[in-house]
């Protein structure tokens, strides 16, 4: 039997695990749905996906979260072209990166499509010191309920644990 071919039986409905079987169900629903809209997303965006390849843009499928995901590296100019392509094909923005910001992560959506998301990182970056400040900062220590009591260290071993042959070797009557 096919996922596509559920059904339920009534006289064996004590037998089946009733809520792994909605779980399912749900599920199954859930995904198909995401993957109609991200069909329908290739097929009415053919120019954002052929420019996410020519720009070496790896796209991947997530219908667990249901979005197409992209994620990319590059200068802030990159960064706008992807923007301006996004918008030409009818994607909006859920929020806007903020000036001075180095990297971004978001949704942008399309009635009708899969929703996509954006993950950003620059390449141009610098680590540069714009001041001083001197702060108190509370110090913690991870402290657990009942601690385990301090193990002695072991006796050392007989002389016969040590040497089993010595105790042997004085019993040889030669």
């Amino acid at each position: 039997m096919s996922a596509a071919e559920v059904s339920i039986d009534v006289d064996v409905l004590s037998d089946i695990p009733a809520q792994s079987m909605l779980t399912f169900v749900a599920t199954k629903q859930k995904v198909d749905k995401f993957f109609r809209e991200a069909a329908i997303a290739l097929h009415e965006c053919g120019p954002l996906f052929r420019f996410f390849e020519q720009r070496g843009i790896d796209i991947r499928f997530d219908p667990d979260y249901g979005y197409v995901a992209f994620t990319f590296t590059g200068t802030g100019t990159f960064f706008a072209e992807v923007w301006a392509e996004m918008r030409r094909n009818g994607f909006t923005p859920t929020h806007r990166p903020k000036k001075g910001d180095i990297e971004f992560a978001g949704y942008w959506e399309r009635p009708g499509c899969a929703r996509l998301f954006m993950n950003f990182s620059s390449t141009l970056c610098k680590r540069v010191q714009v001041g001083t400040k001197m702060v108190e900062q509370a110090i913690y220590e991870t402290q657990c309920g009942e601690a385990l009591p301090e193990i002695a260290a072991e006796p050392e071993p007989a002389a016969a644990l040590r040497a089993p042959n010595a105790a042997l070797e004085s019993d040889i009557p030669f």
